[in-house]
């Protein structure tokens, strides 16, 4: 991104936008992208015949993407992955379990056809012609039907050696969903019949996620009635300290500050957080992030930089974004020599729930924790260059250890995405973090300065060194 400053040093990429591309309106790898490196090493070769076990015509639970409208079953004994080159695809794929091996994969793209015919089967034709040119998909068949109760262009044929299908549900007009299934033509008959499964068990809007409209329809409504007055009233500008814990052994520790800012000539409120983790066996990692979110949170600002390990194996990265009047846009360095990401979007739906940075840490303090009930929101990871459906949901009360003391606090479950596990946090009536437990273990604990720098003497020292 343009003139935004680091305090880590590292090269800036030039512009680079996302948006629909020809035909088929797939948005082009960022320079530095895994698509412009070097290819990597050959995998393991597949071991011929597949076994009965390649393609088990069974559905796996739900997958929800609240963020696109929709949800399916994905197959049964598959992995599931997010391009972040490719952001508006998500895959799942099977490998060998011999040889670990890729046997087949599924994907699913949302796509926008802005000049494509109204004709279902002129649009399969030029689809066909289309592919053959874009992806090399030589397709040998192609037709206009029904799945779902939705009308769907289904494409067979082959890429490269191998068999392909796709499937394009028409989800409104000029507007699809792209399932693309390929792997050995030993299986194509397997994998034609699971492509079936999956189609049928596709949902749209309202009978995707009812409950979930509601959650983003609470979450909208309480973004709507922040006012300045009442962030003001919600920021603690003494320094908050945390002491983390891996498997009941210290893992580090935290320090918050909040406060308010003036940037640009907007003002507007800050949110600064530095870590140190350390966990058994894995690299120390250092973090700092800053936050900043106008009062009509139409201006923010984020920073975050980390780095992992010390001295000559120690490696650094980090995350620049902005967004302005509804354009978002992030840098990324991966760290490890990689070229700096760029990524931008124009915020359309998503504007009305979406979540800032600095807003989100705030955000418990703000709600009615009296009250059990849910409220989502849009959130964006740069690092994996993906719109997320972020759900907090107040449980109620609930007795929580903290230190040597038990307390009375408000237990609330934290989601940060559809398909992740859920943060367990504890608040004091005040809305401030007592507690905060992790799925991976990670246990992050309300604390003092002296019990911090009791545990780790060079505490202040480390922050200074991140960046005050």
């Amino acid at each position: 991104m343009r003139g935004l400053a680091r305090t880590i040093v590292w090269t800036l990429s030039a512009a680079a936008t996302l948006s629909a591309g020809v035909a088929l309106a797939q948005p082009a790898p960022p320079a530095g992208s895994a698509a412009s490196q070097p290819a990597p090493p050959q995998p393991p070769k597949l071991k011929f015949p597949l076994g009965d076990d390649a393609v088990v015509l069974e559905l796996d639970q739900r997958y929800v993407n609240s963020v696109w409208g929709f949800s399916f079953r994905p197959p049964v004994n598959t992995q599931r992955a997010v391009d972040p080159d490719v952001p508006s695809r998500v895959n799942w794929f099977r490998v060998q379990d011999k040889t670990g091996a890729l046997m087949w994969t599924l994907s699913v793209s949302r796509v926008s056809l802005e000049k494509a015919p109204d004709d279902q089967a002129k649009l399969a034709a030029a689809l066909a012609a289309e592919l053959g040119r874009q992806e090399n998909f030589r397709v040998d068949k192609h037709q206009v039907a029904r799945a779902a109760g939705m009308t769907v262009i289904h494409l067979r044929g082959r890429s490269g050696v191998r068999f392909q299908r796709q499937s394009w549900l028409q989800t409104a007009p000029k507007e699809y969903l792209a399932f693309r299934l390929g792997g050995p033509d030993e299986i194509a008959d397997k994998l034609d019949k699971l492509m079936d499964l999956c189609l049928e068990s596709v949902q749209l809007g309202e009978s995707a996620g009812a409950a979930r409209k509601q959650t983003l329809t609470a979450g909208a409504k309480f973004l709507d009635g922040l006012t300045a007055d009442r962030v003001a009233l919600s920021i603690r500008p003494e320094p908050q300290w945390f002491l983390l814990s891996y498997q009941g052994k210290k893992a580090g520790f935290t320090r918050v500050v909040e406060t308010a800012k003036t940037l640009r000539s907007m003002e507007g409120y800050a949110v600064r957080r530095w870590s140190l983790i350390e966990i058994p066996k894995t690299p120390v990692r250092l973090n700092r992030s800053e936050s900043f979110v106008s009062n009509d949170r139409k201006y923010e600002r984020w920073r975050d930089q980390w780095q992992t390990g010390s001295g000559k194996t120690a490696d650094n990265g980090a995350e620049d974004g902005m967004l302005h009047d509804g354009v978002l846009i992030c840098d990324v360095d991966p760290g490890g020599g990689q070229k700096v990401l760029t990524y931008e979007y124009r915020l359309k739906a998503e504007a009305e729930y979406y979540l800032p940075h600095a807003v989100g840490w705030l955000l418990p303090r703000m709600l009615d924790l009296s009250k059990s009930g849910s409220c989502a929101f849009c959130t964006y990871a740069g690092a994996r260059n993906v719109f997320e459906i972020r759900t907090v949901t107040v449980v109620g009360p609930a007795d929580v250890t903290v230190g040597s003391n038990q307390v009375r606090a408000t237990k609330v479950l934290d989601l940060p995405s559809d398909d992740a596990k859920p943060s367990t946090a504890y608040y004091s009536a005040r809305g401030e973090l007592l507690r905060l437990e992790s799925p991976d273990g990670l246990v992050m604990e309300a604390s003092d300065a002296a019990a911090v720098r009791k545990a780790y003497p060079k505490a202040d020292a480390i922050v200074k060194a991140l960046g005050l």
